[in-house]
């Protein structure tokens, strides 16, 4: 994968030189990312989210908090409140047809947040309520040649599901 986005990222930089046949002449077109695909867990990768089964694992940044079990580690997504969660991992009940879009302006916020901390302890700390444990790759490439973190992530289920929901009810 590093090695695809070192090429993408000269392609971005010098452009993709094309010769057009029926002209005969040359031309330096620009490359774009559009959208990065992957399983959840995959997504980590392109993104730097920390992942699901965590605190902050939708890997859009819509900003749901999954919940915890007493008692257990591992963190759920939900959208109704669960009455067994610890009281610093549970949210009020979000709607099916409410659920936030992707949040970018509030993923860079929150990774300069995460880059100021003063040691590794506020790090891991920051990364918790965050979400965001590492710096991504694609934060190399051109911002003007890409739609951006996590802007350009390809939905996952639960966002697919109330984006067909919402269609199907307008056509009903």
């Amino acid at each position: 994968m590093a090695v695809g986005l070192h090429h993408l990222f000269a392609l971005q930089k010098e452009g993709l030189k094309i010769w057009d046949a029926a002209h005969n002449e040359t031309f330096h077109s620009n490359v774009y990312l559009l959208f990065t695909t992957g399983n959840g867990p995959g997504l980590v990768h392109w993104d730097g989210l920390i992942g699901c089964c965590r605190k902050n694992g939708c890997q859009l940044y819509c900003g749901i908090r999954e919940q915890q079990k007493e008692s257990h580690s591992h963190y759920y997504p939900t959208l109704l409140h669960l009455h067994t969660t610890h009281e610093n991992s549970s949210h009020a009940d979000i709607s099916f047809f409410q659920i936030p879009h992707a949040g970018s302006l509030e993923y860079s916020q929150n990774l300069f947040h995460l880059m100021l901390g003063p040691s590794q302890h506020q790090f891991e700390l920051h990364c918790t309520e965050t979400g965001i444990l590492k710096t991504p790759l694609i934060l190399g490439l051109d911002p003007a040649h890409s739609l951006g973190i996590p802007l350009c992530m390809i939905p996952d289920t639960i966002h697919l599901e109330a984006l067909l929901a919402e269609l199907m009810l307008a056509l009903w």
